[in-house]
């Protein structure tokens, strides 16, 4: 019978000097909760940090009587309309700060009255992958806002038709009709996309991120979450989702568009059944990632909005209440009453009618060129199970249609500082793969022909990708290239048997071959960095019995006393354990590689994996010689390529087991290396003329 607040943290501002945050006062006879503000840090952080919540998911803790209710009872209330809000701070904008004040329920109180259209009471499609809010009770479009954000979103929805209506009785004073007509319907669409910016930020989906004070966009993600504290930001505000920096993005945007003085063309088609015509076509495409995002269903979330704004400028375009859904190529098993092979059917099917027109469509001058950022590689339970269908179906989908792979680019296409990227190992890149029309006189190939071939030329691409810094974490995607080129050059690759090698098996084969060339390359390294490598493949930084790590050395001449004295492991009571990370991180700033007894590429990748973590790549105290990556990159000298070199395995090695944080150190080592040997020949320059 109490009010049960779902708050996953009490932080307001974790930002360092000016920390913020909120206890919880329970009123015992009401069986209510107020929150109560409070600036600088509480006596236990620990204890702000996940608030009430105890797990993922709906789990809870109950303020008033400690009752941790299940995920299914919170979702049962949500469905049956008990799910409500409660105020919990107010964030007012300071003299270059942010303050927050307790916020009460009175402020809440609204005489708010909304006429929402069909549309926005349209029902959310129910894809179970990309809408995880509608088992709350989240259910229709207008459920996913407050009523004063839907109060805003319809009035400026409707502001565009009138400011539509103002801009074209403005303009025909001084220019045709046509022309103003055509004017004031380019500035309502630009209008119409300010709103959709406002929409992303408009919404009880909208998270405040109090380590940098600001609200964050709903889809930080594919997809509509489940949020159980949101923000709600001001249209008139002059911090983040305001209207004035979503109209400014649009305006940005347009500058950023090339000039040209003759118009482009546009139409939307079908590509598994038309493709437009030209005597020189250069296609390029990005296809669907399999089931990976389901565009259609996110487009709606807009949709509905653009809809009350445009529909009377492009009644074609806005015919339907919601975004056409069946003819998306994308296996999305709900569109077909759960039916996986059924979806999966229909997307492959879909993919290849696409390439077979565009192999119709292709010119001998210009290849085809297909865009693809998607691990090749899936993990469930911290493993790797292999190739994924979307490649794997993508891939056979391009060969079976009569395409040979020539050429790989990868390409820097993802920025950095995306929501998906913080702390993770997302990729970076986007792998383009160049094809051409396979002749129709290619010849087959026995297998043993085909891995000749693959190991001739695999290693020779991943040595150029890693001397152009292609980061760990791309290195897999990049990888496909070179290896389906190989394949894909033979109209089949054929077994003893007879049967034919399918895009699965060479992917496998692929795979294998990146994975022996790193094996070979360990034997470069230093005794002790393969002693290293093998223990950590094996237990990590955990510690492990005593005799395994004495066979494992003395199989590279070196003792685990000499190890140990190289400060490398730690050895006791018959038990051995690799210097944690957390050893190098508190002592990277006074660590002098000069002073080494003798240096193993094993400590210098560590310590400059704690140095680029926690000073950056200059060290953050000016631009040169600041004690950051690059000054123990300086001192590493040819050393520090070694460094560079094992984050590679290192990152394959974490990869393949599921460690997600450690592979994230050494992919941003390997990743940022271009910048750190750049900055540490600069600090060398200088250290020399200082010298002379």
């Amino acid at each position: 019978g109490a009010e049960m607040p779902m708050i996953s943290t009490f932080w307001l501002s974790k930002k360092k000097g000016s920390e913020a945050w909120v206890k919880p006062v329970v009123d015992d006879a009401a069986k209510t909760v107020r929150f109560d503000v409070h600036d600088g840090s509480p006596d236990n952080p620990g204890a702000c940090e996940n608030g009430s919540k105890l797990g993922r998911g709906p789990q809870f803790k109950c303020l008033v009587c400690g009752a941790t209710p299940d995920g299914q009872y919170v979702k049962d209330e949500g469905t049956a309309g008990r799910m409500g809000q409660l105020p919990v701070a107010l964030v007012t904008e300071g003299n270059r700060t942010r303050n927050y004040s307790t916020f009460t329920r009175d402020d809440l109180d609204l005489d708010l009255s909304v006429a929402l259209s069909d549309d926005i009471r349209a029902p959310i499609p129910r894809n179970p992958r990309t809408n995880i809010s509608a088992p709350y009770g989240l259910t229709t479009f207008s459920d996913l806002f407050t009523t004063r954000q839907m109060a805003t979103l319809t009035s400026f929805s409707d502001l565009v038709v009138e400011a539509r209506q103002l801009v074209n009785a403005h303009a025909t004073e001084t220019i045709d009709t046509a022309t103003s007509d055509a004017y004031a319907n380019a500035v309502a669409t630009y209008l119409a996309f300010a709103v959709d910016r406002g929409a992303d930020r408009w919404s009880s989906l909208a998270t405040w991120q109090n380590s940098a004070d600001k609200v964050r966009a709903v889809f930080a993600r594919q997809g509509i979450p489940m949020i159980w504290d949101f923000a709600e930001a001001n249209p008139f505000s002059g911090s983040t989702g305001n209207w004035r920096d979503a109209v400014e993005w649009i305006v940005k945007c347009l500058l950023t568009l090339p000039w040209v003085s003759e118009a482009g063309r546009a139409a939307q088609m079908d590509s598994t059944t038309q493709l437009p015509q030209f005597a020189s076509a250069v296609i390029s495409t990005d296809p669907p990632y399999y089931d990976n995002i389901v565009y259609a269903d996110i487009a709606d979330f807009f949709y509905v909005w653009l809809r009350r704004s445009l529909s009377g400028i492009y009644p074609r375009e806005f015919s339907t209440l919601l975004t056409p859904k069946a003819p998306e190529l994308v296996a999305a098993p709900y569109r077909f009453d759960g039916d996986r092979q059924q979806a999966e059917r229909h997307f492959e099917s879909g993919l290849g009618d696409s390439f077979q027109l565009m192999r119709g469509c292709s010119h001998d001058a210009s290849p085809m060129t297909v865009f693809y950022a998607y691990k090749q590689t899936e993990q469930r339970g911290g493993e790797n199970t292999g190739v994924t269908a979307g490649w794997e179906t993508m891939l056979t989908s391009l060969i079976g249609a009569g395409f040979t792979i020539t050429g790989t680019w990868p390409m820097r296409t993802e920025r950095s500082g995306r929501s998906i990227a913080i702390g993770t190992n997302a990729l970076a890149t986007s792998v383009v793969l160049v094809c051409r029309p396979r002749p129709d006189d290619a010849s087959m190939a026995d297998i043993g022909e085909f891995n000749r071939a693959l190991a001739s030329e695999l290693p020779v691409a991943l040595r150029r990708f890693i001397g152009e810094h292609i980061a760990p974490v791309d290195l897999p995607q990049a990888s496909i290239g070179p290896g389906m080129a190989v394949f894909s050059r033979y109209s089949a690759v054929v077994r003893p048997n007879g049967d034919h090698m399918t895009v699965r098996e060479a992917l496998e084969l692929i795979n294998a071959g990146v994975e022996q060339f790193f094996s070979e390359r360990e034997g470069a390294f230093d005794g002790a960095t393969q002693f290293c490598l093998r223990w950590f493949e094996q237990f990590g930084f955990e510690d492990g019995p005593f005799g395994d790590a004495d066979t494992m050395a003395r199989a590279k001449d070196i003792s685990v006393e000499e190890l140990q004295r190289d400060g490398l492991l730690t050895a006791r009571r018959g038990r051995v354990q690799l210097i944690p990370f957390e050893r190098y991180e508190a002592t990277w700033e006074s660590w002098e590689p000069s002073a080494e007894r003798r240096l193993s590429a094993w400590r210098a990748c560590h310590y400059l994996a704690a140095a680029l973590e926690h000073g950056g790549v200059f060290g953050g105290q000016g631009d040169h010689d600041a004690g950051g990556a690059a000054r123990l990159a300086r001192e590493l000298g040819g050393n520090g390529e070694q460094a560079k070199e094992l984050a590679y395995r290192l990152y394959a090695i974490c990869d393949a087991k599921g460690w997600a944080s450690e592979a994230r150190r050494y992919n941003a080592l390997a990743d940022a290396w271009s910048e750190i040997s750049a900055e540490a020949g600069r600090l060398r320059q200088a250290q020399q003329g200082r010298l002379g």
